[in-house]
Parts: C-alpha cells; sequence; structure tokens
C-alpha cells in the first residue's frame, strides 16, 4: 500500500474519531420561553436539493421518472422518488418540538413561485446538485460561496422585518 494513501486513512479516520467525539458530547439546548422557529434555510448537494437545478440554464436535471411517489406524482426536481432530507427534516422538527410553524415542503430558492414575503414564514432550499464541477459548465459554475452569497437579498428581507 502507498504510504500516502496510508496516510491519507488515518487521517481520516482520526478527523471521523474526534467528529463523533464531539457529536457524543454535544449537548442539545432547549428554546426559551415564547422563541418560535417559522422558517428553515438549507445549503448542500443533491440529498437536499428540492428542485433549483429546474430553474437554472444546466444540463443536469431530475425530472421523470422521480417524483411518481411525490405528491401529485410529478416530478418537481427533487433527487429523489419522493421527499429529499430537506423535507424529512422539516417533518422531524415539526413533529419533534412545539413552537416550530414550518411548512410541511421547502421551495427550492430559485422556485419563480417563491416571493419575499414567503421568507420570514418559510425559509428555502439554497442546496444544488452538481453544482458545475466540469470545466466545460464553467458559465453555470456556482461554488458554495456562491451558494452562501446568493441569497443575500433575502437575508435583508428577513433583518427588515
Amino acid at each position: 500500500m502507498n504510504v500516502s494513501l496510508l496516510y491519507t486513512m488515518l487521517l481520516a479516520l482520526a478527523l471521523s474519531c474526534v467528529c463523533l467525539f464531539f457529536l457524543g458530547h454535544a449537548h442539545p439546548q432547549e428554546l426559551s420561553g415564547q422563541a418560535k422557529v417559522s422558517a428553515l434555510f438549507a445549503f448542500g448537494d443533491s440529498i437536499l436539493d428540492t428542485g433549483n437545478n429546474n430553474h437554472l440554464r444546466t444540463q443536469i436535471k431530475c425530472n421523470v421518472p422521480y417524483g411518481r411517489n411525490f405528491v401529485g406524482g410529478k416530478a418537481t426536481g427533487r433527487f429523489g422518488n419522493g421527499r429529499v432530507f430537506a423535507d424529512i427534516i422539516v417533518v422531524l422538527l415539526c413533529s419533534a418540538a412545539e413552537g416550530l410553524i414550518l411548512k410541511p415542503l421547502l421551495p427550492a430558492y430559485h422556485d419563480p413561485n417563491l416571493s419575499n414575503s414567503d421568507l420570514p414564514t418559510r425559509g428555502y432550499v439554497g442546496a444544488r446538485s452538481h453544482p458545475g464541477a466540469k470545466f466545460a459548465y464553467v458559465d453555470m459554475y456556482i461554488s458554495l460561496l456562491g451558494l452562501i452569497n446568493n441569497p443575500q437579498a433575502s437575508g435583508n428581507v428577513l433583518l427588515n422585518d
């Protein structure tokens, strides 16, 4: 076995152990008093994507047959046949805690039906599947910093409300 590969594997194992240690010692905090959570914002990749690629100029889209087991039986751009992880998080959060008034499905950030008035009461998913890793798609590339900085307008709406 290559020595550098062995060191890489040992480093990955060590980092995983450190992460598991800290996760095991984390203590959940309760919301105090009248605190309410009304919106969720998610960033990531295809495991969270609720259809952002369908509203962008890209060749990577998730359409039929995906979605046939989803509400309404139609493709929504979610990279799965039913709910994606972002949808499941919302359902689990709403069922596990009082004070959460989230709607059951998070919209995609690039969804044309998403309005500024929805942001404080709903949130959105800024995740994108395959955000342009190939050089052939440089004009469509959105980096992780781009995903985080992209919704600056929505941040202004939230801060002003």
